[in-house]
């Protein structure tokens, strides 16, 4: 395929019916991949690790979870996870990490007709709604598009948040 008829085809899709599907998931996921690089820095930076390409050696494949719960441990002796960042931390943990698994482990199918996302596995399609045929079995979980928006801006937030406390970690010990 040439170049010309690529930029065809990826012109069309990205202005097609699909174009609202692209936009949420590319946002939720460009906004997590910012801060799972984050939560690695500091999670180096914690256990005073100089040589990054050394030390993603090591996480390299991790799961973010596992990292977080390293990064506790790494800061527990010293309590260098100020009240704010542990906050944050369990919600990424809690909210956020089980919508980006959902996400990447099911299919995600974009409503034609609301702001809606169906979460979609073989035995929990949306029937009704992608193909106009009876729901058979139980219906696949639901997101909005709002909400599906304010996970990806409350990342995008954290990253914000976490590349200043990586600055800030010069300076002082504590991780708010």
């Amino acid at each position: 395929m040439t170049d010309a008829s690529l930029e065809q085809v990826r012109k069309i899709a990205f202005e097609g019916v699909d174009r609202t599907l692209f936009l949420h998931l590319g946002h939720f996921y460009a906004w997590f991949a910012q801060v799972e690089l984050n939560i690695t820095q500091i999670l180096a930076m914690s256990l005073n690790q100089q040589d990054h390409e050394a030390f993603e050696l090591l996480v390299q494949g991790m799961d973010l979870r596992v990292k977080l719960q390293r990064l506790r441990k790494a800061c527990k002796k010293d309590d260098r996870l100020g009240p704010n960042m542990k906050s944050r931390i369990l919600y990424l943990e809690e909210k956020i990490i089980p919508l980006r698994n959902k996400l990447s482990h099911c299919a995600v199918h974009k409503d034609d007709n609301q702001d809606l996302f169906y979460i979609a596995s073989i035995g929990r399609m949306p029937w009704e709604a992608i193909a106009g045929l009876p729901q058979v079995g139980e219906r696949p979980e639901e997101i909005s598009g709002l909400r599906l928006f304010e996970a990806g801006y409350w990342l995008c937030q954290f990253m914000d948040d976490t590349t200043q406390a990586i600055k800030d970690s010069f300076s002082r010990k504590i991780l708010k």
